[in-house]
């Protein structure tokens, strides 16, 4: 050490850390002599056989039992300093207080006398708290690297140079000497000092310090103290808008830092609490006084979901001082997110016309067209009841909420299913949403449009005796009571080219409607009702029709060749006109009846209205040959309100042909309000169903309800087939009009 500039006598020695011992037989022979005078006495060393390790060997190691002085449990400063003090009390033995307050001293780089003058030692070799202390400091200096070599077990890298000293513990003297010695192999621990290098050695085995080193260097202390800082690039923000924090910390006490400062940021007010990485930024170690760090901490983008809140970040540091290792907070730097909406009530209807009795669903929306979500509203859906004379029946809020945040676009609120419908047909049951408030700067309650339901009927048809077979899509509506369906339907098969959606198969709500009724169950003949990526029905939209039908309607004109006599009055059908095929340009049909055996085939260049009921004598008949047949073929074809019956083929033709079920237009139900039945096959491009009878709902609880009657039966009966059949017999052939292909499993 610097205070240990002693002139010895060399001596090679040779063993371990403590004077070599050679035992031949069981006498024991030292090679020690002559010594450096005693640490503490400055006695001359006693004699060979009383040296022994600076600490007593009292550890177990990989060597063998009681082999270590210095446990290989002390790996840091603080357990090699509590290590220390634990055997150099005033009440441990000698060896180890000796050798505690001799590893101190030279740790210090003092002799005894000096130790002892700085008190950092009393003459009982017992170290002061200010000797602790300063140790404490000199260990715990940034310049100081300490390798506890816990697993080194070399030559030591000056072993190459002769005469370097060890040291021993006297056992008679009970003091520590100096001595030279030329190699060790033993594990050390190694004190090393920034731009110096190695300043101090211990052997962990036996605590001897090693060598003529300088101990260690003093630390002075830096006064220094940092302080945070947070700035932000808005006060005030809107979603979308991008926020930027700048953390910074300085150091602004006296002196340069004599460690790094670690420093992140932590989200505050209504970001919650998260921090960043502790070691992502620092204020490296020397900077100077005034010196300042700075980084950018996440960007933060807006979100419709922060407005009315305020978004803080501040910055920490830590250490926060030379003195002080604690954290400290810079103040909160934060944005505010103030709001900016308006609100615009509607509400929907599913449908917007039943019939009396059935569902319908009330939708309340707001549209959000501001740029934030609003503060929490209070919303109102009001239910008025019109009677068909426009006068309000009773009205009354159905469903509320409060505290309800609107956001960006469109929000909707609960549905109101509304059970209580058994109103008169024509009126009116509107609903009306109330939201407060408009918006950021006006307070006051906001208005939907009135959005009403009409109740009304929804007319139905029947298909008998046959199948509907339909180029595009048939939609029909439907109607539930008491979980029942009733709708139109057709007795056999529904071929579509497009979706089937209302209509049954199969007689599906037929009588008395069908109970708990899917679009599967009522479309166990429709084609197709199962889809192509499925094994079975789904119900679904699309999955039920679509069926490939590439055939066009007949032409049954054809079947029906000639026609030289000419009608061209309007009138009924003569009961004495011989069957035959007719022709004609525009003509109206009165109330006819057909006599047994009488055929009339009219083919209209123009439009067949039919005004009056056409009807076939009801026998007896015989023989097929008699009954009789009405075939109409025209491009168009329009049955007149009065109409109940039409027993007649209708065939419409032509790419615009159709048939009207009603000559008049703007129905209610009060007009065109009688039952239409048709016998006979039925064909046109189109087809329009213009009936309003049957669909009874009781209102008034006095008649039972009949919402499954039709407005419309369209009647294949057998004696269109006998009669076809008959007819083809007598001409010598039967002719096949057209073929299709039918599923295997019909």
């Amino acid at each position: 050490m610097i205070d240990f500039k002693m002139k010895i006598t060399t001596r090679i020695i040779i063993g371990l850390c403590s004077i070599a011992i050679f035992t031949l037989g069981s006498s024991a022979v030292v090679h020690a002599e002559p010594m450096s005078n005693g640490f503490f006495t400055g006695w001359s060393y006693s004699g060979t056989g009383n040296g022994t390790s600076v600490l007593p060997k009292d550890f177990d190691s990989y060597l063998g039992a009681k082999s270590i002085a210095i446990p290989t449990y002390v790996n840091s400063v603080d357990e090699l300093i509590n290590f220390l003090q634990g055997y150099n009390s005033i009440f441990s033995p000698v060896q180890q207080r000796t050798g505690a307050a001799f590893i101190v001293c030279t740790m210090l780089g003092k002799t005894f006398q000096t130790c002892k003058d700085v008190a950092y030692i009393n003459d009982s070799r017992t170290v002061s708290q200010d000797g602790w202390d300063e140790l404490s400091t000199r260990l715990n200096s940034p310049n100081l690297t300490i390798d506890w070599g816990i697993n080194y077990n070399g030559t030591f890298e000056f072993a190459t140079y002769n005469n370097f000293r060890n040291t021993l513990y006297d056992k008679i003297n009970h003091d520590n000497y100096f001595f030279t010695k030329d190699v060790e192999t033993n594990p050390i621990i190694t004190f090393t000092q920034k731009d110096f290098g190695v300043v101090y050695r211990l052997f962990r085995s036996c605590a001897n310090p090693i060598g003529d080193l300088w101990g260690l260097f003093p630390y002075k202390i830096n006064k220094w103290s940092v302080t945070p800082t947070t700035s932000v690039n808005h006060i005030t923000a809107k979603p979308g808008d991008v926020i930027k924090w700048t953390h910074q910390v300085k150091n602004d006490g006296q002196d340069a830092t004599t460690e790094n400062v670690y420093y992140y940021y932590q989200n505050g007010g209504d970001l919650g609490i998260g921090e960043d990485s502790h070691n992502d930024h620092w204020l490296p170690a020397d900077s100077f006084k005034g010196e300042t760090y700075s980084y950018k901490s996440k960007k933060y983008t807006v979100r419709a979901s922060d407005v009315g809140k305020k978004l803080c970040r501040r910055t920490w540091a830590v250490p926060r001082s030379w003195d002080r290792s604690s954290a400290i907070p810079s103040k909160y730097a934060c944005v505010d997110i103030p709001y900016d909406f308006s609100l615009h009530p509607y509400v929907t209807l599913n449908p917007d016309a039943i019939e009396a009795g059935a569902r319908v669903i009330a939708t309340p929306s707001v549209d959000n067209t501001g740029n934030t979500v609003s503060t929490k509203s209070a919303w109102k859906l009001t239910r008025t009841v019109y009677s068909p004379s426009e006068t309000i029946k009773e009205s009354g809020y159905v469903s509320s909420g409060t505290g309800v945040t609107f956001g960006l676009g469109s929000t909707k609120l609960p549905p109101y299913s509304d059970p209580n419908t058994y109103e008169p047909p024509g009126s009116k049951i509107c609903f009306v949403l109330s939201v407060h408030s408009k918006s950021e700067t006006d307070s006051e309650q906001v208005e939907s449009s009135h959005e009403c339901v009409v109740i009304g009927k929804k007319p139905k048809v029947q298909v008998w005796g046959g199948d509907l077979v339909v180029g595009g899509k048939v939609m029909t509506s439907t109607y539930v009571k008491d979980n029942t369906t009733f709708g139109s339907w057709a007795e056999y098969g529904i071929i579509a080219g497009g979706n089937i959606t209302g209509a049954g198969s199969n007689s599906a709500f037929a009588d008395l409607g069908m109970l708990s009724a899917s679009n599967c169950q009522a479309g166990r003949l429709s084609f197709t009702n199962t889809p192509l990526v499925v094994a079975r029905c789904t119900g679904a939209k699309g999955s039920i029709g679509n069926y490939t039908n590439a055939h066009h309607i007949p032409d049954v004109e054809a079947s029906f060749p000639g026609g030289s006599y000419i009608i061209t009055n309007s009138t009924e059908i003569p009961a004495n006109l011989s069957s035959s095929t007719y022709r004609t340009g525009n003509i109206t049909l009165d109330t006819s009846e057909l006599t047994p055996g009488q055929s009339i085939i009219i083919k209209a260049a123009g439009a067949v209205k039919i005004i009056g009921n056409q009807t076939y004598d009801r026998g007896p008949y015989t023989k097929v040959s008699q009954l009789p047949q009405l075939v109409i073929i025209a491009n168009k074809i329009i049955i007149h309100s009065e109409v109940t019956r039409v027993d007649a083929w209708l065939i419409a033709k032509g790419t615009d042909g159709y048939i009207r079920t009603c000559e008049l237009s703007g129905h209610t139900i009060d007009m065109c309000n009688n039952k239409l039945v048709v016998n006979g096959p039925v064909m046109a491009n189109k087809l329009y169903l213009q009936r309003t009878a049957g669909s009874e709902v009781d209102v008034g609880g006095n008649n039972p309800d009949k919402p499954g009657r039709p407005a419309e039966i369209f009647n294949l009966r057998a004696d269109a087939y006998l009669w076809a059949a008959s007819r083809a017999s007598s001409n010598g052939r039967i002719r096949s009009v057209y073929t299709t292909e039918l599923p295997p499993r019909l």
